[in-house]
């Protein structure tokens, strides 16, 4: 929230450093930090300003205004200064509508940005709504104002159906009733999905169901509404969001094609604009499977939660398709022990799982089962013990495995100081479910305020690897545990070019450029001309992003030349492939160069001399 008062700049002492200006921002700010290339990896952080005192609601006793992302939901900017700590003085973050405490599955609380309600889940959203800290000051307290829903017009609609935002009744039918009743649009700029003509079937207002036929290209775009030429940035967001390709759809800038075959069955797309003082964002939902049970992915698995950090885990449930609870009472719910867990503790993501605040429960440790109420068998076990805690993951900029690859890539342990013993095991995971020791290099340990760190680089010998693991003994304990980093060894392709072979010469055309197309992956390009590195200016294109991968030399002939021969190698540690290109220019072409380095030396000449002469003045 009001992130365009955090003012930052580079650090003068670091390449990769920030030097942040807090002091006219909000009280907490989410900084993420990413690198990107054939995929994204990134990492985020929580930064509070504040004291963990009372008042702790940023702007207490102040009225804002709700921000509406869209059609169905709703920022509500409450904002605390201070983490409030469930094992302290039972301080808690309460939203309150008309009197009454908001107790709903249709809101959720994201600390930096405060909360987030689905409006649909309400039946009657507009209002006054007052966030509470219980315990503390009597005016820590804020009050939103809900007034008005923009929402985006419908097609096929007469304009004498078109209601205005002032009308409450109408704003709720609406909301109930979204395919009839349209609203009008607020005239701001705001980046919106664009998913016409594409087979998608609209469960509920950017909540999307892909219903056809070839899930490995879902097209999908995005566009600013004040300017649809500008360019759009896109993140996705899911469980095992790996196995999700994207590409940059052909002939639409801000377009993507998505593989989504291999994926999970529902990931977040969000795209967004970014400029110098704000960014605008807006994220969809798309489910790939049927409604239909079961309803659980990795239905009667048991799975591994993921930690977050010490105090928050992941329970990795995820729906195939949104529940309806209007239908047959199916729901899903959370047990553990057997009995149904209750606790404002935890919360929920559709394409993420459970969040769990470890501080709110009293026990977190054991065997927790996500179950659809009304669904035959339709569960999945997540497995919380102290191996959860156990940090392991590939610190490489290209996170692709070769079985073979003489270059071994570097990984990361952390083992919590106040749970295990100064001591790292390391072991692959084979596909039959076996742990075999590995032989790790370059060793180095190191340790924080929180953590043992062991860093170590690796070799996969073989495809049949799915996991690098790291366990360890708990402290005064011969009880060890373990966790894993999920891997995918490919097999090396050996070289290959997929061009044509061809002896005619190719005649010179300005501007002109060689491809050459390879199905080898690892890949490295080189380019010659008559056997020598080019270095007369040309300029080389890669594109890796997607097999089969590409380079192109773009030519810069000299006057000098006349039948030329370029040569493109591919080459990885299996070898190399070659491809040769034989380039000719004409007498016209040969005239025009040295008609042009003419030019150049004259003008290079009259620079010389005017020097000399002013000079001489001097």
């Amino acid at each position: 929230m009001e992130d365009k008062n955090v003012r930052r700049q580079k650090s003068l002492a670091d390449e990769n450093g920030l030097d942040l200006d807090l002091s006219s921002g909000p009280p907490v700010v989410r900084m993420e930090c990413f690198w990107r290339r054939n995929k994204t990896i990134s990492t985020n952080t929580l930064i509070y300003t504040g004291e963990n005192q009372s008042p702790y609601l940023f702007k207490n006793g102040k009225t804002l205004r709700a921000t509406v992302l869209n059609l169905h939901t709703a920022h509500l900017p409450c904002l605390l200064k201070y983490p409030l700590d469930h094992n302290g003085d039972d301080k808690e973050l309460q939203l309150f509508k008309d009197g009454k405490l908001v107790k709903n599955d249709a809101l959720s609380y994201i600390p930096e940005l405060g909360y987030q309600v689905n409006l649909t889940g309400l039946d009657n959203p507009l209002g006054t709504y007052e966030c509470r800290v219980t315990n503390g000051l009597i005016n820590d307290v804020v009050f939103v104002e809900l007034d008005y829903v923009p929402v985006r017009n419908f097609q096929n609609v007469s304009s004498t159906t078109i209601a205005t935002t002032t009308d409450g009744n109408t704003v709720t039918n609406a909301l109930n009733n979204a395919t009839t009743i349209p609203i009008a649009l607020e005239e701001v700029p705001r980046v919106e999905f664009n998913y016409s003509g594409q087979p998608f079937k609209e469960i509920e207002p950017a909540v999307l169901q892909y219903v056809g036929n070839d899930l490995e290209r879902v097209s999908i775009s995005c566009h600013l509404t004040s300017d649809k030429s500008a360019f759009i940035r896109w993140k996705h967001h899911g469980i095992e969001e790996w196995k999700v390709k994207t590409l940059k759809s052909p002939g639409d800038e801000n377009g993507l094609d998505l593989d989504l075959s291999s994926g999970p069955p529902v990931i977040r797309m969000q795209c967004y604009y970014k400029k110098k003082t704000e960014t605008l964002s807006n994220s969809i939902l798309i489910y790939t499977k049927n409604d239909t049970s079961p309803y659980l992915y990795r239905r009667g698995d048991t799975i591994r939660a993921i930690a977050l950090n010490q105090s928050t885990v992941r329970l990795p449930c995820i729906l195939n398709y949104p529940l309806d609870k209007n239908s047959d009472g199916k729901k899903l719910q959370l047990f553990k022990d057997g009995k149904l867990v209750e606790n404002d503790a935890f919360s929920y993501i559709p394409e993420l799982g459970y969040h769990l605040n470890l501080k709110g429960l009293e026990n977190p440790l054991g065997t927790y089962e996500c179950r659809v109420s009304n669904s035959a068998n339709d569960v999945v076990f997540v497995e919380l013990d102290n191996g959860t805690f156990i940090y392991v993951e590939c610190k490489g900029h290209v996170e692709k495995f070769y079985a073979g690859a003489p270059f071994p890539q570097p990984f990361e342990c952390k083992l919590p100081k106040d749970i295990y013993d100064y001591e790292f095991k390391w072991s692959y995971l084979w596909k039959d479910g076996r742990y075999t020791p590995l032989n790790v290099t370059d060793v180095t340990n190191s340790s924080d305020a929180s953590y043992y760190i062991q860093k170590v680089k690796i070799t996969f010998p073989e495809t049949n690897i799915v996991g690098v693991v790291c366990a360890s003994t708990i402290q005064d304990s011969e009880s060890s545990y373990n966790n894993s980093y999920q891997v995918f060894v490919n097999q090396p392709n050996p070289p290959r070019i997929l061009n044509q072979k061809d002896d005619k010469p190719i005649i010179y055309v300005s501007g002109m450029n060689l491809t050459c197309v390879t199905s080898t992956d690892p890949v490295t390009f080189i380019w010659l001309k008559n056997g020598r590195d080019v270095s007369n200016g040309e300029h080389i294109i890669e594109d890796h992003s997607h097999l089969p991968y590409r380079s192109s030399v773009i030519l810069n002939p000299t006057a000098d030349d006349k039948d030329d021969n370029y040569t493109c190698i591919v080459s990885n540690f299996v070898g190399n492939a070659t491809h040769d290109y034989r380039v000719q220019l004409n007498a016209t072409q040969q005239v025009a160069l040295n008609h042009a380095n003419t030019i150049v030396e004259i003008l290079f000449t009259i620079h010389e001399i005017v020097w000399m002469l002013w000079q001489n003045d001097k």
